[in-house]
């Protein structure tokens, strides 16, 4: 196997596992390591040159301009986002992973369905997708989908993922949300039997940021304190807000953008770790970031 193949295989079950997960089950496996980001980001480059993408083309009736629609490293894109007539998040689609959106009659979030569209050793996708090459992942069978359900107050109850077992949906997990002031305080994570596996907690600043969210592992029912980080913030706009109705606090709900994450990591016999991040932007005159360290963001329609 080539040198390229088999950090393109490597890179794949990182980055789309990472992404997936940390978005949506708000880094239920400890996937989202400072570490693991660096790693992920040095493996997105050496998978972005090996495969060289078309030029595909999304549909978006949205006229707004202050909406993301790109994210790009050096002058390639490795996101696109598309919004529907309303401007609601329609789609994202990444070099191998495609989530689609689809909302209720009350125009809340319903459910997000999942497509993976890559082979490990190659640049196509995988049996079954019409022998479409991996640029188009919208054309990949659905991998997993997320069911959101609500309070009557309109507020997040819980998200149930779902994995497609041979075109059969399985219940994987769920969350159940609990709020303090409109915001959410805590999400507990359960398997199929209603065993709860892990749990989050998230503080806030007067803005509305999370400044610390605490991930607990849950050991005979009981939880301990596993990790933790705490944030500092510009006082510009976060233009990832688009995500907030995926229920995940932290980057996706801020209405500013994170400059600084430490993450500790609690042992066993009171050992720690700590790792710290720091992100560097520059801003439009509108205030949004349009770079942050490697990547340039990208809006208009």
């Amino acid at each position: 196997m080539q040198l390229h193949y088999f950090f393109l295989f490597f890179f794949i079950f990182s980055y789309a596992t990472f992404i997936i997960f940390h978005r949506l089950c708000d880094k239920p496996f400890h996937l989202n390591t400072i570490a693991m980001k660096k790693l992920i980001l040095f493996l997105s480059v050496i998978a972005l040159i090996s495969c060289a993408k078309e030029n595909t083309e999304y549909e978006d009736p949205c006229n707004e301009s202050n909406l993301i629609r790109k994210v790009r490293i050096n002058n390639l894109d490795i996101q696109e986002v598309t919004y529907d007539g309303n401007c609601q998040l329609n789609e994202s689609i990444e070099r191998f992973a495609y989530q689609k959106y689809i909302y209720n009659s009350s125009n809340q979030l319903e459910k997000i369905e999942v497509k993976f569209s890559y082979d490990g050793v190659s640049c196509y996708m995988q049996p079954g997708s019409t022998g479409e090459t991996f640029t188009d992942p919208r054309k990949a069978k659905v991998g997993m989908f997320f069911v959101f359900e609500y309070n009557v107050n309109g507020t997040l109850a819980k998200k149930k993922l779902f994995y497609n077992n041979n075109d059969a949906p399985q219940l994987t997990s769920y969350e159940v949300y609990t709020y303090k002031e409109n915001q959410i305080e805590k999400i507990e994570t359960f398997n199929p039997n209603g065993e709860r596996n892990n749990m989050n907690t998230f503080e806030y600043d007067s803005n509305g940021n999370v400044k610390k969210s605490d991930f607990y592992s849950i050991s005979n029912s009981t939880p301990f304190l596993s990790s933790s980080y705490t944030y500092q913030f510009d006082d510009k706009i976060n233009p990832f807000l688009i995500f907030a109705a995926e229920g995940s606090p932290g980057k996706y709900t801020n209405p500013n953008n994170i400059i600084t994450e430490v993450l500790t990591n609690y042992g066993m016999n009171g050992y720690q770790s700590e790792d710290e991040i720091s992100y560097t932007y520059e801003y439009n005159s509108l205030g949004y970031p349009v770079m942050i360290n490697q990547n340039s963001y990208i809006y208009g329609n």
